[in-house]
């Protein structure tokens, strides 16, 4: 009798923006868990950091010139029952005095500057979004490391930029350590090199 692999997802939003030359910066976390059929475990995954909880938000103010950075702690926990991998994924856009999304030709002007080392793999950083992989499983209750060093704003955006909000979908998905690589592949497309439990590289 062949046996069947149990996929299990989970996900969770973490939004962040700030005024590009003098505003406020406020982001808000939130997660979710699917729950396995067959057993009463579930894999969950939330995003914390910088005093953030599953039910607040946070303003902070920034007021940036360009050049300028922002530290921000943002770590990945695991509170369920299940040891996972999670992939991290940051949308960056602009937007204008209104709230409306801007297009996202000028998307590079907000740049996500990783810790060296840190455990994360960034596959891809473009003008529009950045994909993060942490390599290490995390068991129940653990926290990885943090996700970036700080958000900076690039010494050459004009002034423009000057009544233009940017803003950050930060958002964490993650999957089971058993049969990781086949539900790595299924799920993210995206193929995971291993040595032992770590992550060493992926592959689209």
């Amino acid at each position: 009798m062949r046996k069947k692999t149990v996929v299990v997802l989970a996900a969770g939003v973490l939004a962040v923006s700030a005024a590009a030359i003098g505003g406020t910066a406020a982001y808000q976390v939130s997660g979710g868990n699917v729950t396995q059929a067959i057993t009463t475990q579930s894999l969950n995954v939330a995003l914390t950091g910088d005093g953030v909880n599953d039910a607040s938000q946070v303003n902070v103010e920034f007021k940036g010139m360009p050049g300028a950075t922002l530290e921000k702690e943002v770590k990945v926990e695991s509170t369920g029952d299940i040891p996972l991998y999670a992939r991290v994924t940051i949308d960056k856009f602009w937007l204008d005095e209104e709230g409306e999304k801007i297009p996202l030709e000028n998307g590079d002007m907000i740049q996500i500057e990783a810790v060296d080392n840190s455990g994360w793999i960034i596959k891809e950083n473009n003008a529009e979004q950045v994909t993060m992989y942490y390599t290490k499983p995390l068991e129940k209750d653990e926290k990885s490391s943090n996700v970036m060093e700080h958000i900076k704003l690039s010494p050459e955006m004009g002034n423009e930029f000057a009544d233009k909000t940017f803003q950050l979908d930060i958002r964490v998905d993650a999957v089971q350590t058993a049969g990781a690589e086949a539900a790595i592949l299924s799920e993210w497309g995206v193929a995971a090199e291993f040595s032992g439990e770590n992550i060493t590289g992926i592959t689209e």
